[in-house]
Protein backbone atom coordinates (compact mmCIF):
# COMPACT_ATOMS: atom_id res chain seq x y z
CA UNK A 1 0.00 0.00 0.00
CA UNK A 2 1.20 3.44 -0.87
CA UNK A 3 -0.20 6.29 1.24
CA UNK A 4 0.29 9.75 2.43
CA UNK A 5 0.36 9.57 6.50
CA UNK A 6 -0.40 12.63 8.57
CA UNK A 7 -0.77 12.72 11.94
CA UNK A 8 0.47 14.20 15.15
CA UNK A 9 1.44 12.44 18.92
CA UNK A 10 1.32 13.76 22.73
CA UNK A 11 2.80 11.96 25.45
CA UNK A 12 0.03 10.65 27.47
CA UNK A 13 0.54 10.60 31.42
CA UNK A 14 -2.39 9.08 32.11
CA UNK A 15 -3.59 6.15 29.74
CA UNK A 16 -6.53 5.03 31.08
CA UNK A 17 -8.07 8.08 31.54
CA UNK A 18 -7.54 8.82 27.92
CA UNK A 19 -9.25 5.43 26.88
CA UNK A 20 -12.23 5.96 28.52
CA UNK A 21 -12.56 9.34 26.62
CA UNK A 22 -11.93 7.32 23.23
CA UNK A 23 -14.78 5.22 24.44
CA UNK A 24 -17.16 7.85 25.19
CA UNK A 25 -16.79 8.95 21.78
CA UNK A 26 -17.85 5.90 20.18
CA UNK A 27 -14.30 4.53 19.07
CA UNK A 28 -13.91 1.22 17.52
CA UNK A 29 -11.04 -0.18 18.99
CA UNK A 30 -9.16 -3.32 18.10
CA UNK A 31 -7.14 -5.79 20.51
CA UNK A 32 -3.39 -4.46 22.19
CA UNK A 33 -0.46 -6.04 21.17
CA UNK A 34 2.88 -6.47 21.34
CA UNK A 35 5.23 -5.20 18.67
CA UNK A 36 9.05 -5.60 17.38
CA UNK A 37 10.50 -3.52 15.11
CA UNK A 38 13.62 -3.59 13.30
CA UNK A 39 15.83 -0.50 11.27
CA UNK A 40 17.29 -1.55 8.88
CA UNK A 41 20.23 0.33 7.43
CA UNK A 42 23.61 -0.28 5.46
CA UNK A 43 27.15 0.24 7.74
CA UNK A 44 27.04 3.72 6.32
CA UNK A 45 23.44 4.80 7.59
CA UNK A 46 22.99 5.81 4.21
CA UNK A 47 18.90 5.76 4.96
CA UNK A 48 19.08 7.47 8.20
CA UNK A 49 21.14 10.12 6.68
CA UNK A 50 18.54 10.78 4.08
CA UNK A 51 15.98 10.42 6.40
CA UNK A 52 14.17 7.61 5.40
CA UNK A 53 13.26 4.43 7.11
CA UNK A 54 13.31 0.73 6.36
CA UNK A 55 11.03 -0.94 8.90
CA UNK A 56 10.65 -5.15 9.12
CA UNK A 57 7.59 -5.50 11.79
CA UNK A 58 6.08 -8.11 13.66
CA UNK A 59 2.99 -8.00 16.02
CA UNK A 60 0.37 -10.59 14.97
CA UNK A 61 2.00 -10.41 11.61
CA UNK A 62 5.01 -9.57 9.60
CA UNK A 63 5.29 -6.14 8.06
CA UNK A 64 7.26 -4.23 5.61
CA UNK A 65 7.12 -0.36 5.29
CA UNK A 66 9.65 2.00 3.74
CA UNK A 67 8.92 5.75 4.58
CA UNK A 68 10.46 8.91 2.72
CA UNK A 69 11.69 11.96 4.42
CA UNK A 70 9.20 13.71 7.01
CA UNK A 71 7.66 16.66 5.96
CA UNK A 72 6.35 19.19 8.49
CA UNK A 73 4.03 22.08 7.76
CA UNK A 74 4.25 23.62 11.34
CA UNK A 75 0.52 21.92 12.27
CA UNK A 76 1.55 17.90 10.95
CA UNK A 77 3.88 15.58 10.35
CA UNK A 78 3.46 14.19 6.67
CA UNK A 79 4.99 11.08 5.23
CA UNK A 80 4.35 9.12 2.32
CA UNK A 81 4.92 5.19 3.09
CA UNK A 82 4.57 2.28 1.00
CA UNK A 83 3.72 -0.92 3.13
CA UNK A 84 2.66 -4.66 3.00
CA UNK A 85 1.91 -7.62 4.55
CA UNK A 86 4.67 -10.69 4.44
CA UNK A 87 4.56 -14.28 4.86
CA UNK A 88 7.46 -14.43 6.25
CA UNK A 89 9.49 -11.89 7.53
CA UNK A 90 12.67 -13.87 8.32
CA UNK A 91 13.06 -14.49 5.55
CA UNK A 92 12.91 -11.01 4.15
CA UNK A 93 15.67 -10.08 7.20
CA UNK A 94 18.16 -13.00 5.38
CA UNK A 95 17.85 -10.85 2.16
CA UNK A 96 18.50 -7.53 3.55
CA UNK A 97 21.44 -8.86 5.13
CA UNK A 98 22.87 -10.43 2.16
CA UNK A 99 22.25 -7.21 0.25
CA UNK A 100 24.70 -5.71 3.10
CA UNK A 101 21.83 -3.86 5.41
CA UNK A 102 21.58 -5.30 8.87
CA UNK A 103 19.04 -4.75 11.72
CA UNK A 104 20.47 -1.22 12.95
CA UNK A 105 18.19 -0.77 16.00
CA UNK A 106 15.25 -2.57 17.52
CA UNK A 107 12.53 -1.00 18.88
CA UNK A 108 9.45 -2.32 21.62
CA UNK A 109 6.06 -0.96 22.15
CA UNK A 110 2.63 -2.23 22.92
CA UNK A 111 -0.21 -0.79 21.00
CA UNK A 112 -3.97 -0.17 21.05
CA UNK A 113 -5.74 0.44 18.16
CA UNK A 114 -9.22 2.78 17.51
CA UNK A 115 -11.23 4.04 15.05
CA UNK A 116 -13.25 7.62 15.51
CA UNK A 117 -15.54 8.53 12.50
CA UNK A 118 -11.99 9.06 9.94
CA UNK A 119 -9.59 9.56 12.12
CA UNK A 120 -7.25 6.28 13.22
CA UNK A 121 -5.65 6.31 16.92
CA UNK A 122 -3.10 4.54 18.22
CA UNK A 123 -1.92 4.59 21.85
CA UNK A 124 1.33 3.39 22.15
CA UNK A 125 3.28 2.55 25.35
CA UNK A 126 7.08 2.62 24.78
CA UNK A 127 9.89 2.07 27.19
CA UNK A 128 9.93 5.49 28.00
CA UNK A 129 6.46 6.88 28.01
CA UNK A 130 2.60 6.27 26.10
CA UNK A 131 1.85 8.14 23.40
CA UNK A 132 -1.47 8.92 21.09
CA UNK A 133 -1.12 9.16 17.37
CA UNK A 134 -4.07 10.82 15.70
CA UNK A 135 -3.62 10.24 11.65
CA UNK A 136 -6.43 11.39 9.61
CA UNK A 137 -6.95 14.55 7.70
CA UNK A 138 -5.68 17.53 9.10
CA UNK A 139 -8.99 18.74 10.20
CA UNK A 140 -10.18 15.50 11.59
CA UNK A 141 -7.23 15.08 13.54
CA UNK A 142 -7.46 18.60 14.79
CA UNK A 143 -11.37 17.58 16.15
CA UNK A 144 -10.52 14.73 17.34
CA UNK A 145 -7.10 16.32 19.55
CA UNK A 146 -10.43 18.88 21.05
CA UNK A 147 -12.99 16.14 21.72
CA UNK A 148 -10.03 14.42 24.36
CA UNK A 149 -9.37 17.74 25.29
CA UNK A 150 -5.79 17.44 24.08
CA UNK A 151 -3.97 20.96 23.87
CA UNK A 152 -2.97 21.68 20.72
CA UNK A 153 0.51 23.25 21.37
CA UNK A 154 1.37 20.18 23.64
CA UNK A 155 1.31 18.12 20.02
CA UNK A 156 4.59 16.05 19.29
CA UNK A 157 5.74 16.20 15.12
CA UNK A 158 8.36 13.89 15.85
CA UNK A 159 9.21 10.14 15.37
CA UNK A 160 9.60 7.80 18.39
CA UNK A 161 13.60 7.49 17.29
CA UNK A 162 13.48 10.96 17.08
CA UNK A 163 12.27 11.10 21.14
CA UNK A 164 14.28 8.64 22.16
CA UNK A 165 17.44 10.76 21.05
CA UNK A 166 16.34 13.04 23.40
CA UNK A 167 15.91 10.66 26.25
CA UNK A 168 19.30 9.18 25.39
CA UNK A 169 21.00 12.59 25.39
CA UNK A 170 19.09 13.53 29.02
CA UNK A 171 19.86 10.85 30.71
CA UNK A 172 23.25 9.67 29.08
CA UNK A 173 22.19 6.27 27.77
CA UNK A 174 25.09 3.84 26.26
CA UNK A 175 22.35 1.61 24.36
CA UNK A 176 20.36 2.14 20.86
CA UNK A 177 17.49 -0.10 21.06
CA UNK A 178 14.50 0.73 22.80
CA UNK A 179 13.53 -2.42 24.37
CA UNK A 180 11.25 -2.50 28.00
CA UNK A 181 14.78 -4.80 29.35
CA UNK A 182 17.41 -2.45 28.52
CA UNK A 183 15.01 0.52 30.18
CA UNK A 184 14.34 -2.04 33.12
CA UNK A 185 14.95 0.07 36.68
CA UNK A 186 15.10 3.19 35.15
CA UNK A 187 12.83 6.55 35.69
CA UNK A 188 11.90 8.36 33.00
CA UNK A 189 10.86 11.66 33.47
CA UNK A 190 9.50 12.78 30.05
CA UNK A 191 7.72 15.55 31.14
CA UNK A 192 11.20 17.73 32.11
CA UNK A 193 11.96 17.80 28.71
CA UNK A 194 8.84 18.50 26.84
CA UNK A 195 10.53 21.81 25.56
CA UNK A 196 12.68 19.46 23.42
CA UNK A 197 9.63 17.72 21.53
CA UNK A 198 6.25 19.60 22.28
CA UNK A 199 5.34 21.70 18.88
CA UNK A 200 4.43 24.75 21.08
Amino acid sequence: MDAVEIEVKFRVPYPQALVEGIMALGAQTGKRVFECNWIFDDPGGTLTGRGELLRLRRDDTWRLTYKLPCTENGQFKVRRELETTLADGEVVAAVFRALGLTAARCYEKWRQTFDLDGAHLCLDTLPFGTFLEIEGTGERIRQVAAALSLPWHRRILGTYLDLFHIVAEEMDLSFSDITFANFEGLVVDMGAWRHRFEAG
